[in-house]
């Protein structure tokens, strides 16, 4: 189960990314100059804009500068080695940049007919008594 391991998903604010496996990044010892994550394609205007660690299965939110979300699985994004620059996880306005990559939590949504009160007004009826919860007591004084 080698594909399943943890790999570091690596984001510029240029749109490029790709994952690396957490073996590439080796530990140092104090004083040590760490190790380079990726190769910037213009090194005056690309900065990292993500570093996390993410699994196959978890889905990442893109969003950028102009306000462009975009929601895709971070299996997606191909793996390379630490000194590749990577793929154009992004394409951008001009102008535009990567603000912020964030892993999107994992929800167990139930499938239907297994539950859940399909809203307020659902078939369940929703509510306390839908969700076998206590109602709150008023309490005179």
């Amino acid at each position: 189960a080698a594909g399943n391991l943890p790999k570091v998903l690596i984001v510029t604010t240029n749109g490029y990314g790709k994952r690396s496996t957490v073996k590439d990044f080796t530990m140092r010892k104090r004083g040590g100059m760490g190790v380079i994550a990726t190769k910037f394609k213009d090194p005056a205007t690309d900065e990292l804009a993500c570093l996390r660690v993410v699994d196959d299965d978890d889905e990442i939110m893109i969003s950028t500068s102009s306000g462009v979300m975009v929601r895709q699985r971070a299996g997606g994004i191909p793996s390379q080695g630490r000194l590749a620059r990577g793929v154009v996880v992004q394409k951008l306005d001009a102008g535009s940049y990567i603000n912020d990559v964030s892993i999107v939590p994992n929800q167990d949504v139930p499938e239907e007919g297994e539950g859940g009160s399909n809203g307020p007004n659902g078939p369940n009826g929703g509510g306390a008594a839908a969700n076998n919860a206590t109602a709150p007591v008023a309490v005179a004084a």
